[in-house]
């Protein structure tokens, strides 16, 4: 599962994240392009204010990409925060008393170097200019600086992140009555005066953050470090999560000798030669985790196929299809990533069963519709 593996990393060094997916942008285009079309194409993600013109770097997460986020949080908020015995939530306030601010030494110190073109007066990061060449000339990253200047830069001006969660500490110790040490995690959004967005969702101005902050005593902040060395701030964007498991899961294949399997009534049709396009998501991350798909678009076969779908609704993000074929909408359904389609035929008005097609393997099985919305079932091919 992709997320696990990004909590993971995000829990040990949230930079190599970031270097992972800024590989992948930098050296496959054709990939992120393929998974932008897509993304557009099927209401993941559209441009933002599209019918006024536009705005550049604004996107509007449509209703498949806004559902992937909300798993994507969900998932997030359960493995930092709510399986945690140590950590409480908070929502806290976007815009603060400017004294915050001051407080954290942003105004003062918080700064990015910036370079004028005297040619063309355009303006770019210094770091970025820095890191752009670092590959040719042997300059490291970051503007020159290693971890230790950068280190007792921060310590000699005292610039500390400026989020709520230091504003609010007395009072989640004094409301929740909890003792040293402990975490709190927030998501929301934030804004940042991005140069040079771009990368689709990956740089952009407004972004939502993921974010869990762990308060230790003073007197034992030591320990803590030594166990966790890297564990500052675990903190990921959820665009960036996003666009990074979109980018790992969108694959094409060649569909030899059938399209899902032989099953007539389950619509699948001998399909040599032919290509799909899949999202191969975590069940826990796919915007739909079913799709409710009758043979018939009219009659008994979709009354009975809509009273499944509304109750199956009830236990998970569900989809209910009646347009085309079942062939395409099957193939609608892979390049959406959604991992189980229930296809409503006639048999099922006799036995009580569907036919359930797995997105990967495109193998199908019977199964009964009562124990599909007992809530208890997993594919068992």
């Amino acid at each position: 599962m992709l997320l696990h593996r990004v909590t993971k990393l995000a829990a040990s060094r949230p930079s190599r994240l970031l270097r992972r997916l800024k590989t992948t942008l930098a050296t496959d285009t054709n990939l992120q392009e393929k998974v932008v079309t897509l993304c557009r194409h099927r209401g993941f993600v559209f441009p933002g204010s599209d019918i006024y013109g536009g705005l550049a770097n604004s996107f509007d997460y449509g209703p498949l990409g806004v559902q992937m986020k909300k798993n994507i949080q969900d998932a997030w908020w359960k493995h930092f925060v709510q399986s945690r015995t140590d950590c409480v939530g908070l929502d806290s306030s976007v815009i603060l008393n400017s004294k915050v601010w001051e407080a954290s030494g942003h105004i003062g110190n918080f700064t990015d170097p910036m370079t004028v073109c005297k040619s063309c007066n355009s303006r770019s990061r210094a770091d970025k200019l820095i890191e752009n060449k670092s590959d040719m000339t042997g300059i490291p990253d970051a503007g020159g600086l290693t971890c230790e200047e950068i280190d007792a830069l921060l310590a000699q001006h005292k610039i500390s992140c400026p989020t709520c969660a230091y504003i609010n500490f007395q009072h989640v110790v004094t409301t929740m009555r909890r003792r040293l040490p402990f975490g709190v995690g927030q998501m929301g959004k934030s804004f940042r005066n991005e140069i040079s967005p771009g990368h689709f969702l990956f740089r952009t101005r407004e972004f939502e953050q993921l974010e869990l902050q762990y308060f230790c005593h003073p007197t034992d902040s030591d320990n803590w470090y030594t166990l966790l060395p890297h564990v500052v701030e675990p903190a990921l964007g959820t665009g960036r999560v996003m666009l990074a498991m979109l980018l790992d899961a969108y694959d094409e294949e060649e569909v030899n000798g059938r399209y899902g399997c032989g099953h007539r009534k389950g619509g699948d049709l001998m399909m040599d030669g032919r290509q799909r396009t899949v999202l191969r998501l975590h069940p826990d991350i796919a915007p739909y985790k079913f799709a409710v798909l009758p043979l018939q678009s009219k009659g008994v076969l979709a009354e009975k196929a809509n009273e499944i779908y509304v109750q199956l609704a009830k236990l998970a993000s569900c989809d209910f299809d009646v347009t085309q074929s079942i062939g395409k909408r099957y193939r609608r359904q892979d390049e959406i990533g959604t991992p189980f389609c229930v296809t409503v035929d006639f048999d099922t008005l006799e036995d009580g069963s569907v036919t359930v097609r797995n997105r990967d393997s495109m193998d199908q099985v019977r199964v009964p519709v009562a124990t599909l919305l007992s809530g208890g079932w997993t594919w068992q091919p």
